[in-house]
Parts: structure tokens; sequence; C-alpha cells
């Protein structure tokens, strides 16, 4: 195994932390908006459990490693990449931090990004296994947002 290899890992199996720390920011940094905050995470959270159980069950896409029949630099059991779960939970918390924090929710994504990019490279998922788990919390926040907005008047950044 080369650095790269190794670098790879590291992201696809420990980067997932930086979204959910910048999250932990964001929020003490706006502990004033902390019902908006909860609200807004709880709703992304149930839709993107339920968006992505749903578009699992609907897709199965076989992982890289059983279809190459090759190993993968992470171990995994070979069950349905679709959508990819660490790319999803990443997505979720960078789409829960965008609008309280525009310029964290970027840096956010690109992590996020950056997970999907490994997880292929670690040959544990294909780009669409990624793409879904982006989609899904993106839909999910939207969805959300406007719920947010509904039972908690006024703009959901204010």
């Amino acid at each position: 195994m080369n650095y790269l290899d190794y670098f790879m890992i590291i992201v696809a199996k420990y980067f997932i932390i930086i979204p959910i720390l910048l999250f932990i920011f964001v929020f003490i940094k706006n502990i004033n908006k902390w019902k908006k905050i909860f609200l807004y995470a709880i709703l992304c959270v149930i839709f993107v459990l339920v968006l992505s159980f749903i578009v699992s069950k609907i897709y199965y896409d076989a992982r890289p490693f059983v279809v190459n029949n090759v190993s993968p630099l992470i171990p995994h059991t070979p069950d349905n990449g679709f959508p990819s779960d660490h790319t999803l939970l990443a997505a979720t918390v960078s789409s829960i931090i965008i609008p309280f924090s525009m310029g964290l929710g970027i840096i956010s994504w690109i992590i996020t990004i950056l997970i999907g990019g490994a997880r292929m490279y670690a040959g544990l998922h294909h780009l669409i296994d990624i793409i879904g788990g982006i989609i899904v919390p993106i839909i999910s926040s939207i969805l959300a947002f406007y719920l947010t907005i509904l039972v908690l008047p006024n703009k959901i950044t204010k």
C-alpha cells in the first residue's frame, strides 16, 4: 500500500468527524437560535432516514469490490452501496450547517466531497452511491427548512 492509499483510508473512515465538529461549533456559536437549529436538524435527520431507506429499497447497487471481485482498501460487508452512508451523514450535517454559517457550511461540503471521493477510491462505492448520498440530504434539508419556517415563523437564520 502506498501513502495515497493510507491517506484515502483516513479520509474515508475518519474525516466524518470534521462536519460533526463544525456543526457543534455552529450550534454553540448560534446558541441563541438553538430551537430553530435543533428543530431543523431533527427534521433533516428524520427526512434523510426515511428518504434514504426508501431509495435504498428502490435501487440496489452492488459495491465495486463485489462487482470487480477485488479486495477493498477498507474491509466491508458486500451489501447495498446505495446511497453511501458516510456521504449521507456528512452531507446531512453540511446541509444543516449552511443556513447558519455559509463559510463553515462550504468547508463542510468540501469535506463531504472528499469523503465521497475517498470512499470511491477505497473501492466501497460507485459514483451513483455518492451522488445519492448527497442528493437525499439536499432534498431533505429543503423540506426541513420550509417546515421549520412554518413551525417557528420568521426566517430560519434570524
